[in-house]
Parts: C-alpha cells; structure tokens; sequence
C-alpha cells in the first residue's frame, strides 16, 4: 500500500461542524460496482468523523432537480407524528387509523423515505393495536417489522417494557423463518440496490439469504430518479424483479457541470464550475474522488478537497490498494481531513527552524594548513633537487673532476 498525504493547516477547535459532500469519478476501466464499494467505504468513514455533516450527494442533486417529493413527505410525516401524539394522549385506536395511513404514504414514495423512519412508524403502529386490544393485529406487525428489519431493538424507554414478550416472540418466529433469494434488475442496469436499507450489489444482482415474508428495495443511478419496490420473498424459489429507472433531465444538467469542475482537480484552486455547486447543493466543502484501474486488480484513488467558502484546495491525498482491500479506504479519508481547518483557510506556513552553529574545525584540518606545509616541504626539497652545479670547488674541500 502507498499513501501520500499533501500538508495542510493545523485543525481548528470551536469551529461550527461544516456541509460536505463527495463525487467520486470512474476512470477507464473501472466498473460501477467498483465505485460503489469505493464511495460506500469512504462515505462510513467520513461519517465517522463529528465536525462534519456529510450530505448524500445523490440526494442532493435529487433535491435540486426537483426529483424529491416534499409535499408527499411531509403529509406522511404529518400523519406519523398524530398517530405517535394519539398514541401517547391514550387514544390507541384513532393512533393505529393515524400511523396505518403513514406507512401506506410512506410506502407511495419509498424511494425517498429513510428505512428507520418506516420502521419506527410500525413499531409505533404495533403498539397502537396492543393497546387497542388488537393483540393478534400487533403481532403480525411485529413480526412483518422484524421480517425486514432484524436488529431493530423495542424501544422499552418509550413504550415500556409490558409488549417486550409479544416482540421478542415474533422475533424468535422470524428467525425461524425459511430463507429465499431475488435476483433485482433495473433498466437501464448498473445501478446501486440497497435491500432494508443496506448495499445489495449492482444490478443485475442476487441477493441471497433474506427471511420470507416482505422487503424494501431501492436502486439509485447516477441522472436517474431513484427507484424502490416492496418485494416480497420466497422461502420456496427465488423471484426476480425489476424496475425502469426514470432519466432526470435536470440531474443531467448538473453533471456537464460537475464535469467542467473536474477539469481543475489538484489545482490550488477551486474554478467557477465548482464555485457553483455550493449555491446549488449548499454545502461548504467537496470531496471529489478519481479512482483509477492500475493493474486488473490494483486501484490508485486520488482525492482532492476544495473549500467552497474560501475557494481553496486544502488538502490531497494518494491511495493504492487491491480490489479486495477496501475496508482500508478509511485511511484514505483520514489522510485527506488530516490537519484540515474547518474554516476552509490555510495557516502560513512555519517558519524554517535557524541554521545550527557551525563548529570550529581543528587548524590541522583546515585546507591552508596543509597548503602551509606542502609549501615549506617545497621550499626544503627544491634547492637540493635544482642545486646549480659549481665550477671550482670551495674553500676547505677537495673536489674531483671526471673528465671524458
């Protein structure tokens, strides 16, 4: 594993907790189930970390096209907070009329509804029939509850603990339950499917050991309004289906734009393209993802985070990991908020520490010394290899001449 991560300011403390989301680009090469478990890794671990609310950026660009249904929802939350305020003023039977409504609106626009919101409006609707004396009602819907959503947990802090013997056996029957598979399509394939909430695969996909009985599908591809289907499972044969996503023209629009914005990555700062995003999405920063195909198993991810206030790249981080070694892309989004001030600027850099003292050389180390000495050898041994040769011999010497 290689990872490299550019130095950025210090972290800032105090700070309000800021808007994030992420765009994650496929290079050639690399498939859409890829890029799902990549964003699915990074997006965990980006929620892991509290100074930050990190946005869905599908749903982001669902909410600016238009796509969402608001009123639909909103008259199904309406419906589920009556139900709840009958259920606690002692009105059981007007409260399970309230909350049965609630879960048919929710289940109309079941793409855009969270799955913990459905279940605690059944949760809250079994308890309603229990109340109402309904108890064979209650059960049923405990058990249909269970079915679908397996760790959910009686909430005894709001309801007591008098039904917990009617839910537990429920639970104990779902458990017992046979075990069945769906195959899930969509057209056009290739996008995400979630089965109760969780990551399912990409279609076409098999999903196997789901208790029989009743379950939530949705499917989301990018410029596609996101679809959903209550399916409902076999323990006996496996059943397909499948759902024709519908193309969201706006949603198109905005991806010409993300792309412009895509151009620039790694620069020190954010161009006009990305400048948009954060008056269409409204977040303060973007994470933008490009993983590459390096080797048929290999994946080199890059991330680049831009400050849409102050329009800063703050920080980049490289990532080379093996296909089957995604549960380490949390380190790569640790890297990437490493040091990252959340005010969206950039500390100066710190000063370069002062050159250290400099040490006295012993003097015979030093270069003149020894160009001292070679001078005084040269000085001796030259007049004794160049003496001039003397035509007579002084006085006080014998001198002999050799002569040819």
């Amino acid at each position: 594993m290689l990872a490299r991560a550019a130095t950025a300011a210090p972290a800032t403390d105090g700070v309000k907790a800021v808007r994030m989301t992420a765009f994650y680009i496929p290079g050639p090469g690399v498939t859409p189930k890829t890029i799902a478990g990549v964003s699915r890794h990074i997006g965990k671990a980006l929620r892991r970390d509290k100074r930050l609310t990190v946005k869905d950026s599908d749903k982001l660009l669902a909410e600016f096209a238009g796509d969402v249904p608001r009123d639909e929802l909103a008259a199904a939350k309406q419906s589920q907070t009556e139900g709840i305020k009958l259920l606690a003023e002692d009105q059981p039977n007007q409260a399970v009329g309230k909350l049965q409504q609630a879960i048919r609106q929710y289940e109309a626009i079941l793409a855009f509804v969270k799955k913990r919101r459905l279940a605690s409006c059944m949760m809250a609707l079994a308890v309603a029939q229990a109340r109402a004396k309904k108890l064979r009602a209650a059960y049923k819907t405990f058990y249909r509850l269970v079915i679908w959503r397996s760790r959910v947990r009686f909430p005894t802090a709001l309801y007591g603990t008098k039904l917990v013997p009617l839910f537990e056996r429920a639970r104990r029957k779902a458990k017992r339950a046979r075990r069945g598979s769906v195959e899930l399509k969509t057209a056009p394939l290739g996008a995400k499917a979630y089965v109760d909430g969780r990551f399912a695969g990409v279609t076409p996909t098999t999903v196997f050991g789901l208790s029989a009985g009743e379950h939530y599908a949705t499917f989301k591809k990018a410029g596609f309004i996101k679809g959903a289907k209550k399916i409902e499972v076999s323990g006996r044969r496996q059943g397909s289906f499948e759902v024709t996503l519908e193309r969201s023209q706006k949603i198109l629009l905005l991806q010409q734009t993300l792309r412009k914005a895509q151009r620039d990555l790694g620069q020190p700062r954010a161009n006009a393209s990305m400048l948009d995003l954060r008056s269409v999405l409204f977040v303060d920063q973007v994470l933008f993802a490009s993983v590459k195909l390096v080797k048929p198993h290999k994946l080199a991810i890059h991330t680049f985070l831009y400050d849409l206030r102050s329009k800063l790249l703050l920080n980049k981080a490289k990532l080379l990991i093996a296909r089957k070694e995604m549960s380490r892309l949390g380190e790569l989004a640790r890297l990437t908020y490493l040091n990252v001030r959340l005010d969206g600027t950039l500390a100066a850099p710190p000063e370069p520490p002062p050159p250290p003292p400099k040490k006295r050389r012993a003097f015979y180390a030093t270069w003149w010394f020894w160009t001292a000495v070679a001078a005084g050898a040269a000085a001796v041994a030259l007049p004794i290899i160049f003496w001039p040769e003397a035509d007579k011999c002084e006085p006080g010497y014998r001198c002999v001449r050799f002569e040819n």
